[in-house]
């Protein structure tokens, strides 16, 4: 993929899908990308650094959809940071599940009034400057698995990254909430 196509002046539109970005010296100057999809991207050692430099780089980025997904085999970004005074609309997904790595997602968009947030995965997730959110649909377990009793007393870190996300979404109008059935694994969306 040539690395001039992240300097280009006229670009308001881009999609990355199933690519591997591993320059960490990277020069993004996007100032007219509005429109950025990053789906099923790998990252080197880098790779948080790499995509803060994305979004970083496009001053005017309004829409941001961020699939994650992840291979035990191949390296994976273990943080995502999305820190944007533009960012309108963010779409978020990361459903696979390995028990074994940490991951984390920190999100800091004042301008923000949509998020869609599907995230079985991260086992940290801190949402900051959210005042302007509007709308959630939220799908998560906040990689807490439940099984037969509710979280354990012990386990007060997991319940501060609920809690501290709950607070950072509270000025939100409108959430929907995914609730899926355990015996048919059917979901359904519920506004609330």
């Amino acid at each position: 993929m040539p690395m001039n196509m992240f300097q280009s002046k006229t670009l308001v539109s881009l999609r990355l899908a199933n690519v591997e970005l591993e320059n960490k010296d990277i020069v993004v100057s996007l100032p007219c990308l509005k429109i950025m999809h990053l789906d099923n991207i790998c990252y080197g050692e880098d790779g948080p650094l790499i995509v803060e430099k994305l979004i970083s780089g496009c001053p005017v980025l309004e829409d941001l959809t961020v699939v994650r997904i992840y291979y035990e085999d191949l390296e994976t970004m273990p943080v995502l940071r999305v820190k944007s005074q533009t960012l309108k609309t963010f779409h978020y997904m990361f459903k696979w599940g390995m028990p074994t790595t940490y991951f984390s997602v920190e999100i800091d968009a004042p301008e923000l009034k949509y998020m869609r947030f599907r995230d079985s995965q991260s086992d940290k997730i801190l949402v900051k400057n959210l005042s302007s959110l509007f709308k959630i649909d939220l799908d998560t377990e906040f990689n807490v698995k439940f099984g037969d009793s509710p979280l354990e007393s012990e386990d007060l870190r997991k319940r501060d990254i609920i809690r501290g996300f709950l607070t950072g979404i509270s000025s939100i109008f409108s959430v929907g909430i995914v609730i899926t059935d355990k015996e048919s694994d059917q979901s359904s969306l519920v506004e609330i």
